[in-house]
């Protein structure tokens, strides 16, 4: 997502991990004020790791050429000062990204959250202010401004929150055209299993109206069900911004299943969804040529609506060995012509259907084997993938993880293309405070073509380290 951001599968990937992003998540500890306030002090831990990764392509009658040279950097610190009455916290997470192939902005710097919170422990009350996660449902969003929580008992608690949503290329910034207030309600477990928040966000763009959206989150948490629910209703455009389903369910004899289900508006639903393939910079350039209502339906026509539902399970069929399988299906609907924009079609629905061996124990203590095929089909595309994927360790500190895998592709247009990809993943941990990492792999592809042979080659490797503290 962070290499090919506008890219065909990006909206489905992002669809995919929100989904399983919400479906791992451990359900929020019971909602409780703390009456014993003796604790105090100042703890800080975190992680610091830095990657270099490059990749080179070599293809026929072309040569070698690099495709990406670049260091990431990234921490994540968090500092805690304990007193008699209040937890002070203090939260940083950025990274850095250093492009030795750029001839222009080679360095690019991001805060992906950096907050100071003040919790009150003897009422569960507390304010936050910097970059942080808008907690709502598994989107990933994130906003610059202020955020306060007020304890009303120990199963209630009510949230405010406001100021600048954070967008995908706001790195350091504040994004101030674009400002919101908003309000949840969270319970805590009510009825044995069940939570419960409600939220309220209003937005502006530029000074206009742009969205006000109303929803709830439901979840449901016992020995073998968990379930989250979510729904996002625009009540300014009068449209579903977001529905969201996560189940996971266990069965007697190791048999469980799992269901996501992700429909959204893509993009969502923005009055700036109105400059998309308009020559203007902004809302105010557009309204020189447009009125307010022509603006808005200008951003209806260019919104879509997609959805993602992936269905699937997976049966112990021994102390060793167990079989898993799911079907994703997504799609993306059409937009409207209008505005001197013209329409997009909608695509037809893309599957793909996954399943694979995993065993574990085989050779030698804790190491995982991996045998899978796939078949994915979209407009573009059938492709035909053959997997093989093991973990094992050298040593207690030593973890090696080789994989193999073949495509087969049909092209739409009438190509052909098979690909070969080696990987050699590797980590090493030194009394668990460093970990090093190197990967190295290798893509063969061949290009069919009006009897015509292209052949190309793809070499790439990551090292780095990790140092948590």
């Amino acid at each position: 997502l962070e290499k090919y951001p506008t890219s065909e599968g990006a909206t489905r990937v992002q669809q995919r991990l929100s989904g399983l992003i919400t479906a791992s998540r451990a359900p929020r500890d019971e909602i409780r004020m703390e009456s014993d306030a003796s604790r105090s002090g100042l703890d800080t831990f975190g992680s610091f790791s830095q990657y270099y990764r490059n990749d080179r392509a070599t293809s026929d009658g072309i040569g070698t050429v690099t495709v990406a040279s670049q260091l990431i950097s990234f921490i994540d610190t968090t500092s805690i000062a304990r007193t008699l009455n209040y937890d002070h916290q203090f939260r940083l997470i950025s990274d850095h990204t250093y492009n030795f192939e750029a001839d222009e902005d080679a360095s690019e710097f991001r805060f992906v959250e950096m907050y100071y919170d003040l919790n009150l422990k003897k009422s569960g009350s507390s304010g936050r202010i910097g970059r942080q996660r808008l907690p709502i449902g598994g989107l990933l969003r994130r906003s610059d401004g202020l955020s306060a929580g007020y304890q009303i008992n120990p199963d209630m608690r009510i949230n405010l929150l406001g100021g600048y949503p954070v967008d995908y290329d706001n790195k350091t910034s504040i994004n101030s055209n674009k400002t919101f207030y908003g309000i949840t309600f969270e319970t805590g477990i009510f009825f044995e299993h069940w939570e419960m928040n409600l939220f309220y966000f209003d937005q502006t763009y530029d000074g206009f109206d742009d969205g006000t959206s109303i929803g709830t989150e439901v979840r449901y948490n016992d020995k073998t069900t968990s379930i989250f629910g979510m729904i996002d209703y625009d009540t300014f455009y009068n449209e579903i911004n977001t529905v969201q389903l996560n189940a996971n369910l266990l069965f007697d004899h190791g048999f469980s299943a799992y269901l996501n289900a992700f429909m959204r508006k893509t993009p969502f639903m923005s009055i700036e969804n109105a400059l998309i393939g308009r020559p203007e910079q902004s809302i105010e350039e557009l309204q020189q040529n447009l009125n307010i209502e022509q603006i808005y339906q200008l951003a209806l026509d260019r919104t879509a609506d997609s959805e993602n539902i992936t269905v699937g399970g997976s049966k112990l069929l021994s102390e060793k060995f167990r079989v898993s399988a799911d079907i994703t299906l997504s799609r993306m609907g059409s937009t409207t012509a209008s505005g001197g924009v013209p329409a997009t079609p909608e695509k037809g629905t893309d599957f793909l259907i996954s399943a694979q061996l995993v065993g574990n124990n085989l050779l030698m203590d804790r190491d995982t084997g991996i045998l899978g095929i796939r078949y994915y089909n979209t407009d573009y595309a059938d492709t035909l993938s053959f997997i093989g994927n093991t973990r094992f360790y050298i040593t207690r500190e030593w973890r090696i993880n080789p994989r193999l895998q073949f495509d087969i592709r049909e092209i739409s247009d009438g190509r052909s293309q098979n690909k070969l990809r080696a990987l050699l993943r590797t980590d090493y941990w030194i009394r668990n405070f460093a970990r090093f990492d190197f990967e190295v792999g290798y893509d063969d592809i061949t290009d069919d073509s009006n009897n015509a042979t292209l052949g190309t080659n793809y070499l790439y490797f990551t090292l780095g380290y990790r140092l948590d503290f």
